[in-house]
């Protein structure tokens, strides 16, 4: 999803791509809360506070506040006895995210496989002694059908969603990377009015492209192998 709707979604400004980005997170952390999973009879749970978590992690503050707001709003209108409970849960998410992503800001290779475990792992426990604010007939009985699937799930999700972020950006990184680069070789090529060619290094021989000939009138040309 995040990969398609992107490229037509950024713009210039990189407060605008920010919101816009974090506004799929919270598109797709409201569908989450619409089709929850059920994990024992009568509890259901979903990936709200990875989805905000990672928004977080990957986007930085203005996608994971942008994220934030529409969860939010959609649980208020969800209603019911689990409503504070369930927007605790997304505000904590948010500022376990923030605090995790300054953490390990300094790791060039970010975020790990460890990185992402503890974060699941966290995730699961803030949002397990949440349940404590529901009404007291209801935190025993919930939470003990809660802690099981939940300290397995939230991990798990984690990790594959993740990952799949991970791979998501570095693609985009080295798409945009190559970009510029074409961009600008072909721009210094243009305004320096030189050409282009390749050589192979076995026979000597080069292979010119339309616009070297173009500039240089160069059409085969043996050059000596380099010693």
């Amino acid at each position: 999803m995040f990969s398609r709707l992107w490229p037509r979604a950024t713009a210039r400004s990189a407060t605008r791509e920010s919101i816009v980005y974090g506004m799929l997170f919270g598109l797709t952390t409201c569908v989450g809360m619409a089709l929850p999973v059920e994990i024992a009879p009568g509890i259901f749970t979903d990936c709200r506070a990875v989805l905000i978590a990672l928004a977080f992690l990957f986007g930085g503050t203005v996608t994971g506040l942008s994220a934030m707001v529409p969860a939010i709003l959609f649980r208020l209108w969800i209603g019911g006895a689990g409503t504070f409970p369930g927007i605790g849960i997304i505000v904590t998410a948010g500022l376990v995210g923030v605090l995790f992503n300054a953490v390990i800001r300094d790791d060039h290779d970010k975020p790990r496989y460890s990185h992402l475990i503890l974060l699941g792992i966290l995730l699961a426990v803030f949002s397990n002694l949440w349940v404590l604010a529901l009404p007291k007939p209801l935190q025993w009985d919930v939470l003990s059908r809660l802690i099981p699937g939940l300290t397995l799930l939230s991990p798990v999700a984690t990790v594959l969603l993740g990952t799949l972020l991970k791979m998501d950006r570095d693609h985009r990184t080295t798409a945009t990377a190559l970009t510029r680069e074409s961009r600008f070789f072909r721009q210094a090529t243009q305004s320096a009015s030189v050409g282009v060619w390749e050589m192979d290094y076995r026979t000597g021989l080069s292979i010119t492209r339309k616009t070297s000939r173009k500039y240089s009138a160069i059409r085969k040309a043996r050059f000596p192998i380099p010693t």
